[in-house]
């Protein structure tokens, strides 16, 4: 049984973090945190 985590994501407050994001940092931000939010894991982003 895997376990589930609790991830904190900081992201550079410069820019809202959302699907009309223009950067490449935040786009991957926001992908990875919706892939694990998928797994199963509690996520939050902080900006």
């Amino acid at each position: 049984m895997r376990r589930k985590l609790r991830i904190l994501y900081v992201a550079y407050p410069l820019l809202p973090l959302s699907d009309d994001s223009c950067g490449g940092a935040e786009q991957v931000l926001l992908a990875i945190e919706r892939e694990m939010r998928r797994r199963g894991h509690d996520t939050w982003v902080a900006a």
